[in-house]
């Protein structure tokens, strides 16, 4: 009888890397927990033009989406490297630059996956200091997942300038920057910053979580560094053509995100109008604390049980635990704002709720 083979010593304690949709599969959920785009902003009607053959690879470097975005951008294509979404590029940046005994950097709250690939790959994870002479990464997330908050270029700059290791500044929400006019971290690669490699994807502003292309901007010798790490076909024919097509229609993608921000000031008054503390931000998602007296895990758990409502737990953040909600359209956030009320007012959750929203959702 054969015996199971060991693991690697790294994945022991390990738990695998999960998301809402991971628990809680099924049409019946409206899930407000990803920074998604609503489905009926989605692009239903973009076109593109479908490889001529599928039973060839892919090009394994995306040259025609790297040239699009380093035209943009006013760079070479030697500085993009396209990634099977943020997710590959996070794990291909600790793959090439954290020493075997080397460590990253993290400030929570931020986003749980660069803690989970480091871990992974049996390297260190720093919390909240920035050691230029221990550790090999500092990750900023700008705006922040999840708080929507945005650290000021200047500042960004000075930790570039200090830091001995790689700045990697994820701006998965960067597009919310852009069209308020506020500066990306992508101009200090244009003006010659070596060591600060940004992260962008086509999952939030464009409406194309299913393709799954994220992409990573920074001095050619970080990109050289990237493309080493990577597998040889790591994005396919159909999600190259459709991002290329995507990109050449930014003005949609523009319009979306002005329309998301204003369902998202609704959504966030809706919150504080019941009392909920909620913090500032920038993009269409928002993390709120209930009034006290009210137990987040509580209405976490019946918003999902109850309403098919799925949000995030953010953590304790300033010692009280947190949620975070995305922004739906403008029918789910009046059923979300209905499900908080019921909770904050010690209603009956399913009583208190207008009959014809919960058929409209099928609950």
């Amino acid at each position: 009888m054969s015996t199971s083979p060991n693991p690697s010593a790294n994945l022991k304690n390990i738990r695998p890397y999960q998301s809402a949709r991971s628990l809680c599969k099924g049409d019946e959920y409206i899930f407000m927990d990803a920074g998604e785009i609503p489905e009926s902003f989605a692009t239903s009607s973009t076109s593109f033009k479908l490889p001529s053959v599928l039973c060839s690879y892919p090009d394994p470097s995306a040259d025609q989406l790297r040239d699009q975005i380093a035209d943009f951008y006013d760079l070479d294509q030697s500085n993009l490297i396209i990634t099977s979404g943020i997710d590959e590029c996070i794990d291909l940046t600790i793959k090439a630059f954290v020493q075997p005994d080397g460590s990253i950097c993290i400030t929570p709250p931020t986003f749980p996956l660069y803690k989970f690939a480091a871990e992974v790959q049996g390297r260190k994870v720093i919390e909240d200091s920035i050691d230029s002479a221990q550790d090999d990464i500092v990750f900023l997330c700008s705006p922040n997942n999840p708080t929507g908050t945005v650290i000021p270029l200047e500042q960004i700059a000075e930790i570039a300038d200090q830091f001995n290791g790689l700045v990697v500044v994820d701006e998965a929400y960067g597009e919310f920057l852009d069209v308020q006019n506020l500066l990306s971290a992508i101009s200090l690669i244009q003006k010659g910053y070596k060591n600060i490699l940004v992260y962008r994807t086509f999952s939030k502003a464009y409406a194309a979580a299913g393709i799954r292309v994220g992409y990573g901007i920074a001095a050619a010798g970080v990109i050289e560094q990237l493309m080493k790490a990577k597998l040889p076909y790591n994005v396919n024919s159909l999600s190259q053509s459709i991002a290329c097509a995507l990109w050449q229609d930014r003005q949609r993608m523009q319009e979306r995100v002005l329309k998301l921000i204003k369902l998202s000031e609704e959504l966030v008054n809706g919150l504080r109008e019941q009392g909920c503390k909620v913090i500032d931000s920038i993009t269409h998602f928002c993390t709120f604390w209930l009034p006290e007296g009210v137990d987040a895990n509580m209405v976490y758990e019946k918003l999902r049980d109850d309403f098919r409502i799925l949000v995030r737990p953010a953590g304790f953040i300033n010692g009280r635990e947190a949620l975070r909600v995305s922004t739906g359209d403008a029918e789910q956030n009046r059923f979300f704002l209905e499900a908080i009320s019921s909770f904050i007012n010690k209603e009956d959750s399913h009583d208190s709720h207008d009959s014809d929203v919960l058929d409209r959702f099928n609950l």
